[in-house]
């Protein structure tokens, strides 16, 4: 099966940049204004690229920190949550070294057969039992979510494996025609994913021209990230983190409920991503006392600058927001209700927004940046239907797997198999009672319909929820790189449950 199992060499470990605190609400700490500075969230550390080449060292390691004022387990890259944001230009080369230094897997026993905790061995066999279940919880890849780069070889490649002890070194060029906006990384190694982001493993990657940002205009990071609240007896346990009703504690920026400020008249630009294994996050901004200009979505800049009242995050997107203090006060961000299929997710206080009176609009935006073209009806070479479903299934937890078009993931098989240099439309027919947010690897996409009605915008996005026994209609061009990567749901735990299938760009 590919190189799925490949066992590579450990070198040295990787320098800590970061750590978790426990951090309560600062909004009544009103001196020090200025991004970063006393009571005001801070951004991730960064590793910036230097002559062309971005040079980091990525190590996941498990180990406890505070959160919500209590020690969780965690799996974080180089002790920090999230990881380090990687800022690069189009054009750039990035060599990351992913070095495993998770713990070992447990062994399977035959008097565990029945364990929640079993090997790949036992569970990868003819019948494919392993994809419909979690098992190897510490074996490890990294995927570059919404880049437009190859998914071969030592680049955007997640049929790679670093076992526990292992290490690979990333190379992955960045075309100079690189969309510009936010992207990031996270594991992919089917049957971890869940549990390893869902646990902390997650971080930014902004590229953009030395120039895209003006002087004066705050960059804020907002990487919003929702770790398993479950007892460390319970860390590991897939009961937990594969149940959509578990215990979720969001943190931004691994901070737990903190203050984000600004002054009236005040502008800064969010860089927000919702780096989580299935919470949706809709977020109001009017009720944060802010004025909000949309910019870009998963990565790709907007034709035109957006004003906008209110967002819905699903599990991976990324938006780019220049938004401005509006309404003096402290102000509740709160995760706004939303109807996850059959479970409702209630109203959450995530942070606060504490908008100084007294400051002065500036008026700032970031450079306007190339937006592709619309995907025409006469580019479309071939129309497909992706039928989303789900079924009992003894072997996945809770008995049930998720489906594309009546199969669950199958390493070996490519039913999707465009032709480099062509567009395609596909509408994706959601047969179960939840809502999938569906994302493709390696191109963007345009959002046509809705449940059958026409989109008028068609926005460009990575990932998109199709609704809940409803239908979405997404147009691509498979451009530049052919080779094999996947598309899936970022519901993580319906992916680890089977709900992905390989594509195959053939030449």
């Amino acid at each position: 099966m590919h190189n799925r199992r490949q066992i590579l060499a450990l070198g040295a470990g990787g320098a800590a940049l970061g750590a978790v605190a426990a951090v309560g609400w600062s909004g009544d700490a009103l001196a020090g204004f200025g991004l970063g500075g006393p009571g005001d969230l801070a951004n991730p550390a960064e590793i910036r690229s230097e002559a062309g080449v971005l040079r980091a060292t990525l190590r996941p390691t498990l180990s406890q920190a505070l959160v919500d004022d209590k020690p969780r387990k965690l799996r974080r890259y180089n002790r920090g949550l999230p990881g380090p944001t990687l800022r690069v230009h189009p054009g750039d080369v990035m060599e990351i070294r992913l070095e495993n230094g998770l713990p070992q897997n447990p062994l399977a026993l035959p008097e565990l057969a029945d364990s929640p905790f079993l090997s790949a061995a036992d569970l990868c066999g003819p019948q494919g039992m392993g994809h419909v279940a979690p098992h190897d919880l510490n074996t490890t890849n990294l995927h570059f979510h919404g880049m437009h780069v190859s998914p071969k070889g030592a680049s955007d490649n997640v049929f790679l494996t670093v076992e526990p002890g292992g290490a690979f070194n990333y190379r992955v060029q960045i075309p100079q025609n690189h969309p510009v906006g936010s992207f990031w990384y996270h594991p992919h190694w089917h049957g971890s994913v869940a549990a390893q982001i869902g646990s902390g493993m997650a971080g930014l990657i902004l590229v953009e021209p030395e120039d895209y940002l003006p002087a004066g205009l705050p960059e804020r990071q907002i990487v919003i990230q929702t770790v398993i609240g479950s007892d460390a007896a319970a860390f590991d346990d897939p009961r937990q983190f594969m149940s959509l009703g578990a215990p979720r504690i969001f943190t931004l920026n691994g901070q737990y409920r903190p203050t984000l400020r600004l002054r009236q008249g005040e502008r800064q630009f969010w860089r927000m991503l919702l780096a989580n294994d299935f919470q949706f996050c809709p977020l109001n901004f009017k009720a944060m006392g802010l004025g909000a200009i949309l910019v870009g979505r998963d990565g790709i800049p907007l034709h035109e600058p957006k004003p906008v009242n209110s967002l819905l995050l699903s599990p991976g997107n990324r938006f780019d927001v220049v938004v401005e203090g509006l309404a003096p006060g402290l102000h509740d961000m709160e995760r706004q209700p939303y109807r996850h299929g059959l479970v409702d997710l209630d109203a959450r206080t995530i942070a606060q927004v504490h908008v100084e009176p007294g400051g002065a609009s500036s008026g700032l935006m970031p450079a306007p940046a190339a937006t592709p073209p619309d995907i025409t009806d006469a580019e479309i070479s071939r129309k497909r239907r992706v039928v989303l479903g789900e079924r009992k299934d003894p072997r996945a937890i809770f008995d049930t797997a998720f489906t594309i078009d009546g199969q669950s993931y199958d390493p070996d098989t490519w039913h999707l198999t465009p032709k480099l240099d062509t567009a395609e439309e596909w509408t994706f027919v959601n047969t179960t009672a939840y809502p999938h947010p569906m994302h493709i690897h390696i191109n963007p996409f345009q959002v046509v319909a809705i449940n059958g009605k026409p989109v008028a915008e068609r926005p460009w996005h990575d990932t998109f929820v199709v609704p809940a026994a409803g239908t979405l209609t997404i147009r691509s061009r498979f451009e530049d790189f052919d080779g094999d990567f996947v598309t899936h749901c970022h519901i993580l735990p319906h992916e680890d449950a089977g709900m992905m299938m390989n594509v195959r760009i053939l030449p």
